[in-house]
C-alpha cells in the first residue's frame, strides 16, 4: 500500500483530500503545518509527500520538501497551490510537479500515478506527461 503525506492548511480541504485518497487505497497521514509534517515524517515510512506551497509558520512546502528529502532520500513530492501566478516552470522539475487549486479529484489521482510511475526523487529525470495533469 502507497503511503501519503498530505500537507494542508485549509483543514476542510485536507480532511475530503484524506478520506478520497484513503477510500482509492492509500495509506493517509496528514498534518495541518510543515512542523507537524516533519514530525511525521521522523516516525513514519512515507512514499509520497502531497503539500501546499504556502503554510502557516516558518516554514513552506519548499522548505518542507527540502527537509523532508534529508529524512527519506527517495520520497516523491507534489506540490499544490492556489497561488494564480505561480506557474508549474516557476518551481521546475526538480522535486515534483505543481497541482493547482482547485484540482479534481482526477486530476489528484492522475498526478499521484504519475509520479510513482515516472518518479521524482533526486537524479530521476521527470519526464513530461502525455496529458495536461495541473489544474487550471
Amino acid at each position: 500500500m502507497t503511503s501519503i503525506l498530505i500537507v494542508e492548511d485549509q483543514l476542510a480541504l485536507l480532511a475530503v483530500t484524506g478520506a478520497f485518497l484513503a477510500d482509492k487505497g492509500y495509506l493517509v497521514s496528514a498534518s495541518p503545518t510543515a512542523a507537524g509534517a516533519l514530525k511525521l515524517l521522523e516516525t513514519r515510512k512515507i512514499d509520497i509527500l502531497l503539500t501546499d506551497i504556502v503554510l502557516p509558520g516558518e516554514m513552506n512546502g519548499f522548505e518542507l520538501a527540502r527537509r523532508a528529502r534529508e529524512l527519506h532520500p527517495d520520497l516523491k513530492l507534489i506540490y499544490c497551490t492556489g497561488e494564480s501566478d505561480l506557474e508549474p516552470e516557476q518551481i521546475g522539475q526538480a522535486f515534483g510537479p505543481l497541482l493547482k487549486k482547485p484540482y479534481t479529484n482526477g486530476r489528484l489521482i492522475a498526478l499521484l500515478e504519475y509520479v510513482q510511475t515516472c518518479g521524482s526523487a533526486p537524479g530521476e529525470e521527470m519526464v513530461e506527461p502525455t496529458r495536461k495533469l495541473y489544474g487550471t
